[in-house]
């Protein structure tokens, strides 16, 4: 996991308001590019509010006395919730993280691993594609206590194949972006 610190500031009719968010995020690539990958409530961000309003807005990845901050923020076309920070080559030797692939081929196998945000439990989860959802999966969460306890699907966890490539991340506690 690579730690990502954000800030944001703004001004209101009152006082400035500035407001900090650390996350813990992987690197994912397509072959071509390399990206952060975050669920938009682990930035100062959300979808609920008009946020024409920041001012300033910062992302810095750490590690040890390594900090970088990406040129952009991003946000998935297939879903607002997911967003993308851009990792340069060089960002990504410095920050000596794994580099996740996205997966080729998703629905090669019936399950997949399913890793919770802060990473401190994992599961395997069986999906099924949703034919009114076509970029993505229903994670059946009745059957992920069968490994782990009382481990289940919650927004922001990260969705692994079998063959240990990115799925996706969880947009909520029942769909998976792929």
């Amino acid at each position: 996991r690579v730690r990502t610190t954000f800030g944001a500031e703004r001004r209101n009719f009152l006082a400035p308001v500035s407001v900090m968010k650390e996350s813990r995020t992987v690197l994912v690539t397509d072959g071509k590019a390399t990206y952060a990958l975050l669920h938009i409530d682990d930035t100062p961000l959300n979808l609920r509010e008009n946020a024409v309003d920041w001012e300033t807005m910062t992302a810095t990845f750490t590690k040890e006395s390594f900090r970088a901050s990406p040129p952009r923020i991003e946000f998935s076309a297939i879903d607002p919730r997911i967003v993308f920070l851009p990792v340069s080559e060089d960002q990504v030797r410095a920050l000596g993280a794994k580099v996740y692939q996205t997966a080729l081929d998703p629905f090669r196998f019936p399950e997949a691993v399913l890793i919770s945000n802060g990473g401190a439990g994992y599961g395997e989860v069986p999906f099924k594609l949703d034919p009114t959802q076509a970029n993505f999966v229903r994670m059946d969460n009745r059957l992920i206590r069968r490994l782990f306890g009382d481990f289940s699907p919650s927004r922001g966890d990260l969705v692994l194949s079998k063959s240990g490539e990115l799925l996706g991340i969880m947009v909520n506690s029942e769909y998976c972006a792929v």
